[in-house]
Protein backbone atom coordinates (compact mmCIF):
# COMPACT_ATOMS: atom_id res chain seq x y z
CA UNK A 1 0.00 0.00 0.00
CA UNK A 2 1.04 3.69 -0.52
CA UNK A 3 2.95 5.50 2.17
CA UNK A 4 2.82 8.86 2.87
CA UNK A 5 6.35 10.73 3.09
CA UNK A 6 4.99 14.38 4.04
CA UNK A 7 1.88 16.16 4.29
CA UNK A 8 1.28 19.68 4.49
CA UNK A 9 0.22 22.97 3.54
CA UNK A 10 1.88 26.30 1.86
CA UNK A 11 -0.01 29.22 1.05
CA UNK A 12 0.10 31.14 -2.58
CA UNK A 13 -1.23 35.14 -3.02
CA UNK A 14 -4.97 33.52 -3.99
CA UNK A 15 -5.06 30.01 -1.98
CA UNK A 16 -4.28 27.91 0.83
CA UNK A 17 -2.77 24.68 -0.92
CA UNK A 18 -2.25 21.55 0.62
CA UNK A 19 -0.10 18.77 -0.65
CA UNK A 20 1.18 15.10 0.12
CA UNK A 21 3.84 13.47 -0.87
CA UNK A 22 3.59 9.56 -1.89
CA UNK A 23 6.21 7.02 -3.29
CA UNK A 24 6.68 7.06 -7.26
CA UNK A 25 4.96 3.73 -8.92
CA UNK A 26 5.64 2.71 -12.72
CA UNK A 27 2.40 2.31 -14.10
CA UNK A 28 -1.04 0.83 -13.06
CA UNK A 29 -2.02 -3.53 -13.80
CA UNK A 30 -4.08 -1.89 -16.66
CA UNK A 31 -1.49 -0.36 -18.38
CA UNK A 32 1.38 -2.91 -17.73
CA UNK A 33 -0.98 -6.00 -19.06
CA UNK A 34 -1.15 -4.33 -22.49
CA UNK A 35 2.74 -5.75 -22.84
CA UNK A 36 2.84 -8.52 -20.91
CA UNK A 37 0.66 -11.93 -20.64
CA UNK A 38 0.63 -13.40 -16.90
CA UNK A 39 0.84 -17.07 -16.26
CA UNK A 40 -0.30 -18.91 -13.27
CA UNK A 41 2.80 -18.54 -11.08
CA UNK A 42 2.56 -14.73 -11.51
CA UNK A 43 -1.20 -14.46 -10.94
CA UNK A 44 -0.82 -16.82 -7.64
CA UNK A 45 2.01 -14.58 -6.44
CA UNK A 46 -0.08 -11.17 -7.33
CA UNK A 47 -3.03 -12.35 -5.81
CA UNK A 48 -1.11 -13.08 -2.92
CA UNK A 49 0.18 -9.29 -2.73
CA UNK A 50 -3.28 -8.36 -2.76
CA UNK A 51 -4.70 -10.35 0.00
CA UNK A 52 -1.77 -9.58 2.33
CA UNK A 53 -2.71 -5.73 1.54
CA UNK A 54 -6.49 -6.30 1.81
CA UNK A 55 -5.83 -8.48 5.06
CA UNK A 56 -3.78 -4.82 6.58
CA UNK A 57 -6.92 -3.06 5.64
CA UNK A 58 -9.57 -5.22 7.30
CA UNK A 59 -7.40 -4.79 10.26
CA UNK A 60 -7.15 -1.15 10.27
CA UNK A 61 -11.19 -1.50 10.06
CA UNK A 62 -12.08 -0.36 6.73
CA UNK A 63 -13.07 -2.05 3.23
CA UNK A 64 -11.52 -0.84 0.24
CA UNK A 65 -14.68 -1.19 -1.93
CA UNK A 66 -12.97 -0.22 -5.59
CA UNK A 67 -10.45 -3.32 -6.52
CA UNK A 68 -9.70 -2.66 -10.56
CA UNK A 69 -6.92 -2.82 -12.76
CA UNK A 70 -5.84 0.72 -12.74
CA UNK A 71 -5.97 0.89 -8.50
CA UNK A 72 -3.46 -1.42 -8.44
CA UNK A 73 0.28 -0.23 -9.47
CA UNK A 74 3.22 -1.77 -10.19
CA UNK A 75 6.60 -0.36 -8.37
CA UNK A 76 8.27 2.17 -9.91
CA UNK A 77 12.26 -0.33 -9.77
CA UNK A 78 10.28 -3.22 -10.49
CA UNK A 79 12.36 -5.66 -12.66
CA UNK A 80 10.46 -7.50 -15.46
CA UNK A 81 11.17 -9.64 -18.44
CA UNK A 82 11.35 -8.41 -21.82
CA UNK A 83 9.37 -11.58 -23.15
CA UNK A 84 6.85 -14.27 -21.89
CA UNK A 85 8.25 -16.72 -19.64
CA UNK A 86 6.66 -19.66 -17.41
CA UNK A 87 8.31 -18.00 -14.17
CA UNK A 88 6.76 -15.87 -11.60
CA UNK A 89 7.31 -12.34 -13.39
CA UNK A 90 6.21 -10.69 -9.83
CA UNK A 91 9.36 -11.83 -8.38
CA UNK A 92 11.49 -9.00 -8.21
CA UNK A 93 8.68 -6.30 -8.19
CA UNK A 94 6.02 -5.11 -6.25
CA UNK A 95 2.26 -4.27 -6.46
CA UNK A 96 0.34 -1.33 -4.36
CA UNK A 97 -3.51 -0.87 -3.97
CA UNK A 98 -4.02 2.74 -3.98
CA UNK A 99 -7.39 5.12 -4.44
CA UNK A 100 -9.16 4.87 -1.46
CA UNK A 101 -11.96 7.25 -2.55
CA UNK A 102 -14.69 4.57 -2.21
CA UNK A 103 -13.30 2.98 1.14
CA UNK A 104 -16.11 2.63 4.35
CA UNK A 105 -15.53 1.46 7.87
CA UNK A 106 -17.29 -1.61 8.56
CA UNK A 107 -17.51 -1.43 12.08
CA UNK A 108 -17.60 1.37 15.00
CA UNK A 109 -14.60 2.63 17.27
CA UNK A 110 -15.52 -0.14 19.54
CA UNK A 111 -15.18 -3.01 17.23
CA UNK A 112 -18.59 -3.83 16.40
CA UNK A 113 -19.79 -4.50 13.03
CA UNK A 114 -22.16 -2.62 11.52
CA UNK A 115 -25.23 -4.51 10.72
CA UNK A 116 -26.15 -4.74 6.93
CA UNK A 117 -28.34 -2.28 5.57
CA UNK A 118 -29.37 -0.30 1.73
CA UNK A 119 -26.86 2.50 0.81
CA UNK A 120 -27.93 5.60 -1.27
CA UNK A 121 -26.16 4.18 -4.33
CA UNK A 122 -23.59 2.24 -6.07
CA UNK A 123 -19.83 2.60 -5.26
CA UNK A 124 -17.02 0.78 -6.89
CA UNK A 125 -16.50 -0.73 -9.95
CA UNK A 126 -19.40 -2.62 -11.57
CA UNK A 127 -17.07 -5.56 -13.28
CA UNK A 128 -15.43 -6.43 -10.34
CA UNK A 129 -17.92 -5.89 -7.52
CA UNK A 130 -19.77 -8.48 -5.78
CA UNK A 131 -23.54 -8.74 -6.20
CA UNK A 132 -23.89 -7.60 -2.77
CA UNK A 133 -22.16 -4.35 -3.72
CA UNK A 134 -24.17 -3.94 -7.26
CA UNK A 135 -27.21 -4.05 -5.10
CA UNK A 136 -26.34 -0.99 -2.83
CA UNK A 137 -26.21 -2.89 0.47
CA UNK A 138 -23.27 -1.75 2.48
CA UNK A 139 -20.58 -4.00 2.33
CA UNK A 140 -17.96 -6.34 4.53
CA UNK A 141 -14.57 -7.98 4.30
CA UNK A 142 -16.01 -10.82 1.94
CA UNK A 143 -17.05 -7.99 -0.45
CA UNK A 144 -13.22 -6.91 -0.74
CA UNK A 145 -12.57 -10.97 -1.46
CA UNK A 146 -15.13 -11.55 -4.03
CA UNK A 147 -13.93 -8.75 -5.69
CA UNK A 148 -10.42 -10.34 -5.94
CA UNK A 149 -11.68 -13.44 -6.86
CA UNK A 150 -13.06 -11.70 -10.02
CA UNK A 151 -10.07 -10.58 -10.88
CA UNK A 152 -7.92 -13.15 -10.83
CA UNK A 153 -10.52 -14.94 -12.97
CA UNK A 154 -10.09 -12.54 -14.86
CA UNK A 155 -6.59 -12.18 -15.20
CA UNK A 156 -6.36 -16.31 -16.16
CA UNK A 157 -9.30 -16.56 -18.31
CA UNK A 158 -8.82 -13.49 -20.16
CA UNK A 159 -12.35 -12.42 -19.05
CA UNK A 160 -15.16 -12.77 -17.07
CA UNK A 161 -18.98 -12.29 -17.63
CA UNK A 162 -18.28 -11.21 -21.18
CA UNK A 163 -21.29 -10.14 -22.66
CA UNK A 164 -22.50 -11.86 -25.76
CA UNK A 165 -23.32 -8.03 -27.55
CA UNK A 166 -22.54 -4.44 -27.38
CA UNK A 167 -24.81 -2.51 -24.79
CA UNK A 168 -25.85 0.59 -25.70
CA UNK A 169 -26.43 2.05 -22.12
CA UNK A 170 -24.21 1.42 -18.70
CA UNK A 171 -27.27 0.46 -16.95
CA UNK A 172 -28.42 -1.96 -19.35
CA UNK A 173 -24.33 -3.28 -18.85
CA UNK A 174 -24.82 -3.23 -15.27
CA UNK A 175 -27.89 -5.07 -15.36
CA UNK A 176 -26.26 -7.98 -16.98
CA UNK A 177 -23.07 -8.15 -15.00
CA UNK A 178 -25.31 -7.83 -11.88
CA UNK A 179 -27.71 -11.08 -13.22
CA UNK A 180 -24.41 -12.96 -14.16
CA UNK A 181 -22.86 -12.54 -10.71
CA UNK A 182 -26.61 -13.66 -9.17
CA UNK A 183 -26.75 -17.11 -11.42
CA UNK A 184 -23.05 -18.07 -11.29
CA UNK A 185 -21.65 -21.00 -9.11
CA UNK A 186 -17.86 -21.32 -8.08
CA UNK A 187 -17.85 -24.47 -10.46
CA UNK A 188 -18.76 -22.02 -13.56
CA UNK A 189 -16.32 -18.91 -12.34
CA UNK A 190 -13.65 -21.41 -12.12
CA UNK A 191 -13.49 -22.95 -15.18
CA UNK A 192 -10.58 -23.04 -18.05
CA UNK A 193 -7.31 -21.80 -16.64
CA UNK A 194 -9.17 -20.52 -13.40
CA UNK A 195 -9.50 -24.08 -11.98
CA UNK A 196 -6.82 -23.44 -9.88
CA UNK A 197 -8.58 -21.45 -8.19
CA UNK A 198 -11.62 -23.53 -7.09
CA UNK A 199 -10.15 -23.85 -3.27
CA UNK A 200 -9.79 -19.89 -2.95
CA UNK A 201 -13.18 -18.85 -4.49
CA UNK A 202 -15.25 -21.60 -2.64
CA UNK A 203 -13.51 -20.15 0.49
CA UNK A 204 -14.77 -17.13 -0.03
CA UNK A 205 -18.17 -17.30 -1.32
CA UNK A 206 -18.93 -19.45 1.71
CA UNK A 207 -18.35 -15.90 3.97
CA UNK A 208 -21.32 -14.79 5.72
CA UNK A 209 -21.79 -10.84 5.97
CA UNK A 210 -19.94 -10.56 9.27
CA UNK A 211 -17.35 -13.51 8.84
CA UNK A 212 -13.52 -12.83 9.52
CA UNK A 213 -11.50 -14.19 6.31
CA UNK A 214 -9.53 -17.07 8.02
CA UNK A 215 -6.54 -14.93 5.66
CA UNK A 216 -3.88 -17.72 6.58
CA UNK A 217 -6.31 -20.14 5.53
CA UNK A 218 -6.79 -18.62 1.99
CA UNK A 219 -3.05 -18.01 1.72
Amino acid sequence: MPTIIERGQFQNQYNIMHFCIMPRYAMSMDIFLQSLQLNEASVADLGLALLTQLECIHVAGYIHNDLKLNNMMVGYQSNFPEFFTNQNIFRDATVHLIDFGCATLFQNKYGVHYEQKTTDKFRGNMHFASANQMEQHNTSRRDDLISLCYILIYLLNGGIFDPPVQFSCVEDEFKYLLNSKRKSSVSNLCSYRAKCLYPFVELVFQLEYKDVPDYKLLK
